[in-house]
Parts: C-alpha cells; sequence; structure tokens
C-alpha cells in the first residue's frame, strides 16, 4: 500500500502534452497548429486532449459531441495510430506528442 506522502507526490506529478495539427488543418481552419501544457499523469490521452484544446476551437473540430474522433482524422503518437488501437483511452504516462493529420492531407 502507498503511503499518503507517496499518493501526495504522485498526484503533483504532470505530464508534457503537446499536440501538433498538420499544415493543410491550421490552413483550413486558421487555427494555431500547435497546443502544449501539462497533463496530470493519471489521465487519460483523451482527457488530457480535452483539456488542452477545451478553449482553442479544436476540440470540437477533431471530436463530436460524444468524445469521438471525427471521420476524416488520423490521430498518431509514437508511430501508432490512436483511435484503432484503443491509445486515446490510455493513461498518460510520460511526455507525448499527438500529431492530428487529416486524410485528404495529400502525402
Amino acid at each position: 500500500m502507498k503511503t499518503p506522502i507517496i499518493l501526495f507526490f504522485n498526484w503533483l506529478i504532470e505530464m508534457r502534452l503537446v499536440i501538433l495539427f498538420h499544415r493543410a488543418l491550421c490552413l483550413e481552419h486558421g487555427l494555431d497548429g500547435l497546443v502544449e501544457g501539462e497533463v496530470e499523469q493519471d489521465s487519460t490521452l483523451l482527457a488530457g486532449m480535452e483539456k488542452l484544446l477545451r478553449d482553442t476551437g479544436w476540440f470540437s473540430i477533431i471530436f463530436d459531441e460524444h468524445r469521438n474522433i471525427r471521420p476524416g482524422y488520423l490521430l498518431v503518437s509514437e508511430g501508432v495510430e490512436l483511435q484503432s488501437t484503443g491509445g486515446l483511452e490510455k493513461t498518460v504516462a510520460s511526455d507525448l506528442l499527438v500529431k492530428i493529420i487529416p486524410i485528404y492531407h495529400g502525402g
């Protein structure tokens, strides 16, 4: 069993999450192509992305009202496509870069 002091320090640990949007998306929507910030270590990647994108305009472009990825987008991190592998529901365990690519990106 973890002691209270360890639990306290685990709560303080935050991970750096960087979300990079493909240039085609930035041109189409007129939004910045990079969002970054700190997320709690025990949060899911989806919750962390929602926290960082909430006030940028990007969240509603990429995700629908049920927090599902809209058709036409790939989310990739560490060489793995996140939607089909369940990666959005995994907890953030280290600093992470997520790239969002439209399917129509042209290569």
